[in-house]
């Protein structure tokens, strides 16, 4: 029931609001028709690609009443299999806690190979091994939309969309390592190897070069999650109930259901538009993963989580606009948006049982996170000569968010939320000048600020952070000193240095855009040609960094979070080309050219690997290719009556995009070709595909984490990075070589 998909280019936060800063995609549904017409569609495709949807739309009160009611379903079955191999009865699956008695903890007796679904030993999940498929997705989607017009001038729409989904484990492809390899595996640069080096003391190494998905495999401890756990009894936990001690079972990967309403009254009034819009939504997502990206069960198996998140949010705009046929037209409107997020987690099994903690069967105290977003907005067109028009939009937003923890204590283990809030306040204007100078060429500058919203770095929030400790950072002086004693290991100091109590929150990320260019068509109208040049400044740029947060375990554990650490430049342009060469061939050329680099910017983790100063100014923007391509054709030739054969080619290109914004990796440069061909007719279309025709594998993703399975970094007690895993990285693999049937059926008008 999807009838456009809008790309729009450039921050849209006059119009759109929060979260529009570098553009916006509006989906577009069909409206229902004042005729009966529908639609069918099938695909059937290699790795279990499988979708069949319907839409139907038609009037119940001609002219007055219509429906439309849509349902899709489709399946992928993923194109990896996990790899974890069978481990022979005696041996036990590499644990790698760092400590021998945690370690003999989950080394207790008991059958092998439980019925499925049944809570087993530790001892159950050592001797199993996995070859699920990764990447499985499933969604259901259905809905239902009505148009009513109570009068001419009026007119009424609802829309209710269900959405269903259930998604395997992730992609996640890592290099192998050898249990305890003191070598840095699959690590060649600023290695902690040489005294001599200035990264000796504070590096746990590096990969400089492109990444490959060659020699990459799956190796998730999946069965943790499916089977359930239980641990032995130990010192902490000999007294807790069975039940308190077991990880029962959970459906591995991402389940999802969503509810979604919108209401919309246009009316018109002497010319003028009011429109009232109203939405709710409610989502519930239920993720279950291993972290670790290893078999290793990594600080006792802290990093195998199971969520469940509830979101609720609601909003309402309206805005007034002027008669359309004035030199001058304006729109004014109000917006409010209010979201609500509860998050509860549980462990499957990690440490909580272990020690007697929050227990692995039970969630723990669920954390909340709120936003209130309330704005006016308006836009002025103003004719100001012949050709020539003057658009000035505008929004004022006030941006509150909160949370509130479910934390416990270190010391004692009593509950103990922490909270916090912030509040933003942003004016985004956006001003554009069109000159049309003939019928078919229009030119055009821009000037506009984009906003993305600020908020916490929430793992400081999460339910194995001793409460002490964020509580510490939120209310420390700088210099003030913390000792944390927790059931296992040594206490943890640290003092309050102005970027720790920066990593609680960060702020939000502005830029400027300026923008010019032309939309032209040419030869009576059969060549489209347009061009635009573009300069933006990014300030308070976030970039991703690694830190550690103590757990209630013991020990520390890594985390991710974002600082507002950069600030950068970009300079592009873009060239969107087709032409209609003959009435049965169609052409194609789409260029990007995107050339981003910071200005400002250093991060610790880049000062830590290079024992410099960390700074990645002149570094290029990571995620983003300098070069990019879309071309093909499509050729169509009568085969018979009322029949079209036809043949399109898709083809890509990207270079290199780097990983990270130190720059030291890159994905390399992505070809990818996709083939459509078949009949087409009035009311059917029969298509063959094909998707990555040449079976392309350059990785989507590189993300870096730390390797468990290797031997802790030994250098010397004293440095920070002794006794610390070495780096790796988790590639994110593109789809292989697809292919596959669709059939189109249409009916009515």
């Amino acid at each position: 029931s999807m009838e456009r998909v809008e790309v729009l280019r450039g921050p849209q936060s006059a119009q759109f609001g929060r979260a529009t800063f570098s553009g916006a995609i509006n989906y577009v549904t069909r409206r229902p028709t004042n005729d009966f017409e529908g639609d069918l569609f099938v695909r059937y495709g290699t790795h279990e690609d499988r979708q069949l949807g319907a839409w139907i739309s038609g009037p119940i009160f001609q002219d007055r009443l219509m429906f439309l009611v849509s349902g899709n379903i489709q399946n992928y079955g993923g194109q990896w299999k996990n790899n974890l191999p069978e481990v022979e009865v005696g041996e036990l699956r590499p644990l790698n806690s760092g400590d021998d008695f945690l370690d003999r903890v989950f080394a207790v007796d008991g059958p092998e190979g439980n019925p499925a679904g049944a809570p087993g030993t530790t001892v159950d999940q050592v001797g199993i091994g996995d070859a699920s498929p990764i990447g499985e997705e499933e969604t259901l989607d259905l809905l239902v939309k009505l148009t009513w017009m109570p009068a001419d001038s009026a007119e009424v729409g609802f829309k209710y969309a269900y959405t269903e989904g259930s998604d395997g484990h992730f992609t996640s492809a890592v290099l192998p390592t050898e249990l305890g390899d003191p070598n840095f595996p699959n690590l060649n640069c600023f290695l902690p190897d040489d005294p001599a080096e200035p990264w000796y003391d504070t590096s746990v190494g590096e990969f400089c070069g492109e990444q490959s998905i060659d020699g990459t495999f799956h190796q998730i401890n999946i069965p943790d999650i499916a089977n359930g756990l239980t641990v032995a009894d130990n010192g902490f936990n000999a007294n807790l109930p069975p039940e308190q001690k077991t990880s029962q079972p959970a459906e591995v990967g991402l389940q999802r259901v969503t509810h979604r309403f919108l209401g919309e009254w246009l009316q018109d009034l002497w010319g003028w538009t009011s429109t009232l819009k109203l939405s709710y939504s409610e989502d519930t997502f239920e993720p279950a993963y291993d972290f670790d990206k290893q078999d290793v069960r990594a600080v006792w198996g802290l990093f195998a989580f199971i969520n469940k998140t509830e979101l609720d949010d609601k909003s309402f705009e309206w805005s007034v606009a002027t008669p359309i046929d004035k030199p001058v037209r304006a729109r004014l409107g109000a917006y409010y948006y209010e979201q609500e997020r509860g998050l509860a987690q549980r462990s499957a099994t990690g440490p909580f049982p272990v020690f007697g903690l929050a227990p692995g069967t039970l969630a723990t105290a669920p954390r909340f996170e709120g936003i209130e977003n309330a704005a006016v907005f308006g836009s002025i067109a103003w004719d100001i000569a012949p050709n020539w028009r003057l658009d000035l939009e505008a929004r004022y937003a006030d941006d509150a968010k909160t949370i509130d923890s479910g934390q416990r204590t270190g010391a004692d283990n009593t509950p103990d939320p922490q909270s916090a809030q912030q509040d933003f306040q942003n004016f985004t204007p956006r001003v554009t000048l069109n000159w049309q100078a003939t019928e078919d060429l229009l030119v055009y500058g821009l000037v506009a600020k984009g906003n993305k919203p600020g908020g916490f770095n929430n793992e400081l929030f999460r339910s194995d952070v001793p409460s002490e400790y964020t509580n510490f950072v939120l209310n420390c002086t700088i210099g003030e000193m913390l000792v944390l004693n927790l059931p296992s290991g040594p206490p943890l100091r640290y003092e309050c240095t102005q970027q720790f109590k920066d990593d609680v929150f960060f702020d939000e990320e502005e830029q400027w855009t300026y923008e010019a260019g032309i939309k032209s068509q040419w030869l009576e109208r059969r060549v489209t040609a347009n061009l635009s040049v573009f300069y933006i400044d990014w300030t308070n740029q976030g970039l991703f960094a690694l830190t550690a947060v103590p757990s209630l375990a013991g020990g520390e554990t890594p985390i991710t979070v974002l600082r507002n650490a950069g600030r950068s430049k970009i300079t592009g342009l873009e060239l969107e080309t087709n032409w209609y060469a003959t009435d049965n061939l169609f052409l194609f050329l789409n260029y990007g050219l995107s050339e981003g680099e910071f200005t400002e910017g250093a991060l610790p983790d880049t000062a830590a690997t290079t024992g410099g100063d960390g700074s990645v100014v002149g570094n290029t923007i990571p995620d983003t290719p300098k070069h990019s391509v879309v071309t093909g054709f499509e050729a169509t030739a009568q085969a018979g009556r009322s029949l079209d054969a036809f043949l399109r080619t898709d083809f890509i290109y990207e270079t290199k995009k780097y990983s990270g914004a130190s720059n030291f990796n890159w994905i390399g440069k992505r070809n990818i070709v996709n083939l459509r061909t078949g009949f087409r007719a009035d009311r059917w279309t029969l298509t063959f595909y094909v998707k990555n025709l040449t079976d392309n594998d350059t990785p989507l993703n590189a993300s870096e984490f730390v390797n468990f399975r290797a031997a802790p970094i030994s250098t010397d007690p004293a440095f920070s990075n002794d006794g610390d895993p070495p780096r790796m990285y988790a590639l994110i693999p593109q789809r292989g070589r697809d292919y596959g049937l669709e059939v189109n059926l249409r009916f009515g008008n």
